[in-house]
């Protein structure tokens, strides 16, 4: 309801900017309950929302965002990720040493979890969102791809040798052979960002879930 919304530290130029050209379309859901309007709002922009925030640093904002994301496109009857299958089956498959290919879904999810891995391996006490940018503007598979193969050489030393599950998830995003335009699959890439890690996630854990 603000009309002087001014950039500070906690409002980059971009959300101030998502904020103007969406607010209208806000107010008519939540004070007059028309739903279609910012239904096509957030599929235009939504994403975006959760990109800005994972920019300057705010992921529990950024899940939040994906969440009412989601959340919105499975009332409107859409088909949307069902986070926890695709966890399963994606464990499963890298535990089995499955090197079947993957679908794009599965493929975007895998490096989107293979990303927030190897970053999280840094060093710096302060880690820029900035280590995010390259994925998060990506146009194309072969570009992930070939930044995920140079963030692993910048951080290899820091992963066990015998980490078998992340081993074998190198070798199925290295091997995946799709031209999907990045763009498309924002959704999974976005989950696998934020979402529990897979390399984190015991195996005994996984088996009593």
């Amino acid at each position: 309801f603000n009309n002087n919304i001014k950039v500070s530290q906690f409002m980059s130029k971009e959300l101030q900017n998502l904020l103007f050209i969406t607010k209208n379309s806000m107010i008519n859901f939540f004070k007059k309950n028309r739903d279609l309007e910012f239904y096509m709002v957030l599929k235009k922009y939504g994403y975006r929302f959760v990109i800005e925030h994972i920019k300057v640093e705010r992921f529990y904002r950024a899940k939040e965002a994906i969440n009412l994301l989601l959340s919105f496109k499975k009332y409107k009857g859409e088909k949307v990720m069902d986070i926890s299958e695709i966890q399963k089956q994606v464990i499963k498959k890298l535990d089995n040493s499955d090197y079947d290919k993957l679908d794009a879904e599965k493929f975007f999810y895998l490096a989107g979890q293979i990303v927030s891995y190897l970053i999280a391996q840094s060093e710096v006490s302060d880690k820029k969102a900035d280590l995010y940018e390259p994925y998060l503007r990506a146009s194309s598979v072969r570009k992930i791809k070939k930044d995920i193969e140079f963030t692993f050489f910048k951080y290899k030393h820091k992963i066990r040798v015998n980490h078998k599950r992340f081993k074998n998830a190198m070798s199925l995003i290295m091997s995946y052979e799709g031209d999907e335009k990045p763009t498309k699959y924002m959704e999974s890439l976005l989950v696998g960002l934020m979402s529990e890690n897979i390399f984190y996630i015991k195996k005994e854990e996984r088996d009593d879930a």
